[in-house]
């Protein structure tokens, strides 16, 4: 039987664990990647020799193409750990035009307890195996031995074993651990190896599906797709984008596609150092792109020094389909749903079902359904009763097929909360999905409205807040606190997110429709008509904008202009589903209590979405004595 590899190599104040796959400096372990710690290792044990570059390549990437690039920046970051400059090179040299040899003097300590086997080695083995510890230990036990029996002599060897065995579990117990370098990171979108030949679904998609595997990892932010999208420019500084959106880390890549064959490189960047620590290419069939976004997870998560447990391990590379044709109708539906117009969301779930109908295995297309109807029923796209049925079904059929999807619980929350105004179980679905993903955006909006709806604007606020940390960039997470701050009344605090989120996207209509809502209760009804013609000129119709615009009209005094919008919104509602939320809205601003209580009866019936704000929404305040609003707060779920 052959001996055990030697678990250690030494050299200088160095120490390499191949064991514990470990570089340490003077006991200290130092932070390598694990091409960078395979590289060294290959170097170390040919020392002496020259390793051509090809050879290191395929030892390090075995069946992978990668570029040279790669192996040098491996030897790059080697050279970094071991404290090389270009003008020392104690450890690494160079040979120009053919490879790189290890030059150091390199030390073998055997490891505690190494060398026993079951059978007895030939003399040249254990004069190779032999260490100065375990001579000493031999002429002891030698020299004890004489006269004594060999009973004695045994226990005396069990003694010395037992307390080499607890030296090495001490050691392994208290051996320190490099801590994970990173805490937070963005992936950007992919971007066009040629940008003449895009395939902008696939370059999203691909950023979306490594987003949504790493958000699983409850050690790490992830940033959302909504919060990177606008990083897609093939220009763009991963290093800037990094800075700006407040991660310590940036995962970028590239992807080609042509024919039957696809091409990925990625690159993880330190944003603090503005240095790359991983870089690799995949090359391969298209088909075979699950097998790429797997390896590039895992890949990720070992450079991020992630620990996994079992459920998230398998969680980074779960596939929800192995057909490609179905993945790339999802892609599809992805790129147009984060459009977020209702042209655009509706093309989507027409893609989300033919996904489906091509794999009705399809988890992850069956939550795409769902949070397009979703999203159509809440902001009346669809009317609620046409929407919401389909967005519960779709959220249920991707819980039977994975419980563990958080962005279908919070699909499914949506629905008990926007339709059936069951509160506890839209609560309970909503946590769920906090728990499973705490990176996951829409868990914390949807809690954030389900907490401002049922009295606990605190936590409403703690939530949007949360949101804010996770997505900083986005104007949408602005306009939920600008949102938040209107219902609990801080007016003042309200304009000022949404003055935030009008300066990253100025054209962003429900932030200029809050914003108005506010300076309207501030009495500033100039400024408040101001904001709401704005939404209403960049949006067209807009009747969400529309009813406040003819809400502030009327309680400035303006009377006829408010009579002119209600006009306005009643002709609208010819042509395409209005909420009769909206209409109770500028009745309200009218004085005419009985019709905008009317409005909110046939709300009621239709489970418009918006109504869940009944209890908090200050235009209804008029209202809010009336035997009819008091029995509306009931029916809603709102015991008064």
């Amino acid at each position: 039987m052959s001996r055990q590899k030697t678990h250690f190599y030494e050299f200088g104040p160095f120490r390499l664990d191949t064991g514990e796959r470990l570089l340490l400096r003077d006991g200290r372990p130092l932070a390598l990647p694990p091409k960078a710690f395979e590289t060294l290792l290959l170097l170390v044990e040919h020392r002496g020799r020259t390793l051509t570059k090809d050879e290191l390549m395929r030892a390090i990437w075995p069946d992978t193409f990668v570029e040279e690039t790669n192996l040098a920046h491996n030897i790059s970051q080697l050279r970094k750990a071991l404290g090389e400059s270009p003008s020392e090179l104690h450890y690494i040299q160079t040979m120009p035009r053919r490879g790189y040899r290890f030059v150091a003097e390199v030390r073998r300590p055997q490891e505690e307890g190494e060398g026993v086997e079951s059978q007895a080695p030939s003399d040249a083995a254990q004069e190779d195996c032999a260490s100065p510890q375990q001579e000493n230990i031999a002429d002891g036990l030698a020299t004890f031995g004489q006269g004594k029996s060999l009973r004695t002599l045994a226990l005396l060897a069990c003694v010395v074993l037992t307390a080499v065995g607890g030296i090495a579990a001490y050691r392994w117990l208290k051996w320190p651990e490099p801590a994970p370098p990173f805490k937070s990171l963005a992936v950007l979108p992919f971007k066009p190896l040629a940008s003449t030949d895009r395939d902008e679904s696939l370059e999203l998609g691909m950023a979306d599906t490594l987003i949504a595997r790493l958000s699983s990892v409850e050690a790490i932010a992830v940033r959302p797709l909504s919060a990177v999208r606008k990083y897609g420019g093939p220009e763009q500084d991963p290093v800037a984008a990094g800075k700006e959106l407040g991660v310590d880390a940036v995962l970028d890549g590239s992807i080609q596609r042509a024919g039957d064959r696809i091409r990925v490189t990625v690159r993880l960047v330190s944003v603090r150092d503005a240095r790359p620590v991983w870089a690799e290419s995949f090359d391969e069939k298209f088909t075979d792109i699950f097998s790429v976004q797997d390896a590039v997870s895992q890949r990720a998560a070992e450079m991020l020094a992630l620990r996994l447990s079992g459920d998230r391990a398998s969680r980074l590379t779960k596939h929800y389909t192995e057909d490609a044709e179905a993945y790339q109708l999802f892609l599809k539906g992805q790129y147009f749903w984060n459009k977020f117009t209702p042209d655009g969301v509706r093309t989507a779930a027409e893609y989300f079902d033919q996904a489906v109908a091509r794999d009705p295995g399809y988890a992850s297309a069956y939550v795409g359904l769902a949070h397009s109807y979703g999203v159509m029923g809440v902001n009346g796209w669809l009317p609620p009763k046409d929407a919401f049925p389909k967005c519960e079904a779709a959220a249920k059929k991707a819980l039977e097929i994975d419980d563990g999807l958080a962005e279908a619980h919070s699909a499914l929350g949506a629905t008990e909360m926007f339709y059936e105004w069951a509160w506890p179980a839209a609560e309970r679905e909503l946590r769920r999905a906090g728990d499973l993903n705490p990176n996951e955006p829409n868990a914390h909006r949807l809690y954030s409205y389900l907490l401002m709806a049922t009295g606990r604007p605190d936590g409403a606020i703690a939530q949007a807040e949360l949101n804010l940390r996770l997505d900083p960039l986005s104007p949408v997470t602005y306009a939920d606190m600008e949102r938040a701050y209107y219902f609990t009344r801080r007016y003042d605090d309200a304009i000022a997110s949404g003055r935030q989120a009008l300066e990253m996207d100025p054209n962003f209509v429900l932030a200029r429709v809050y914003a108005g809502m506010a300076y309207e209760q501030k009495g500033m009804y100039e400024e408040a008509i101001a904001e709401l013609r704005k939404a209403n000129d960049s949006a067209g119709v807009f009747p969400e904008a529309l009813a406040a615009l003819g809400h502030a009209y009327a309680a400035s005094g303006r009377r006829g202009e408010a009579l002119r919008t209600l006009a306005e919104l009643q002709r609208t509602s010819g042509r395409e589903y209005v909420s009769p939320l909206h209409f109770a809205i500028l009745y309200a601003g009218l004085r005419d209590k009985n019709r905008a209580l009317e409005q909110l009866e046939r709300a009621a019936d239709e489970r418009a979405g918006w109504l869940i704000n009944l209890a908090v929404e200050p235009r209804f305040d008029a209202l809010r004595s009336e035997p009819q609003y008091l029995d509306l707060l009931r029916r809603v779920g709102f015991a008064r």
